[in-house]
């Protein structure tokens, strides 16, 4: 976390190489503003990816042993797939940091970035389906249980898809200094996914499993519309080669 936090008070400031860090003494709240400008942006994320985790299984273990046994492997191996995206939006944190002030290169590093975050996102969610409707007994024995491990893998798919393309869209905004919208887009999605659980009656595992699609679909939204907004000026945007508004 501090090392991402530090990327993107490099990128704000326009650093681009690594600054070799040194010791000047016990850090003020004035020099330590910066960090707490990025965390406020990061922190969030983790903390409402655990609220909707939090939302969903509290809501799949209310539809009883079965539900609660088959949400937990889904989750455990949805959860394991999450840190291959990873790198990806670390990648963009530093590349997009690195060439800020290219606006060209910036662009074609972004959309770069985004298409194998797409792809990768893709071959992901086909490997959720492969270990959801393939091999679920390598996590249990039980009939009822694997059955219900195959009834989400749709919705497995999907959010995959889309958490590794906002992962990604998290990284160019943090690459770029760009950050600010961040923690609105991750309460919209935090609210979206306990009006999914909450206001609409939920009787299977697969309704669960929707709010995981709209929690994540949510986030790709506002990054969207944030991209539509600055569409002049972002590197996702409507920027040609020469660093010019299209």
């Amino acid at each position: 976390m501090f090392s991402i936090c530090r990327q993107g008070v490099m990128a704000k400031n326009g650093v681009k190489d690594q600054a070799p860090l040194k010791w000047t003494g016990i850090p003020t709240l004035e020099s330590l503003k910066p960090y707490f400008n990025i965390a406020s942006a990061l922190v969030p994320g983790a903390l409402v990816r655990m609220t909707g985790y939090a939302l969903m299984t509290y809501r799949a273990n209310a539809l009883g042993t079965v539900a609660s046994a088959a949400h937990q492997v889904t989750l455990n191996v949805f959860r394991f797939f999450l840190f291959i995206p990873e790198p990806l939006s670390i990648t963009a944190q530093s590349l997009i940091a690195r060439d800020r002030g290219q606006l060209h290169k910036v662009r074609r590093v972004a959309k770069a970035l985004l298409l194998t975050g797409t792809v990768v996102g893709s071959m992901l969610g086909f490997a959720v389906l492969g270990v959801y409707n393939i091999f679920p007994y390598v996590f249990t024995s039980d009939t009822f249980v694997a059955s219900a491990i195959r009834v989400v893998s749709p919705q497995a798919f999907i959010s995959v898809v889309l958490l590794a393309t906002v992962m990604v869209m998290d990284g160019i905004s943090i690459g770029c200094a760009d950050y600010k919208h961040m923690p609105y887009g991750h309460m919209l999605s935090t609210c979206g996914c306990w009006a999914a659980l909450t206001l609409v009656p939920c009787n299977t595992l697969g309704h669960v499993w929707w709010a995981m699609v709209i929690f994540f679909g949510i986030r790709y939204i506002h990054h969207v519309w944030h991209i539509a907004s600055k569409w002049s000026t972002h590197p996702l945007g409507g920027l040609n080669p020469d660093g010019n508004s299209a």
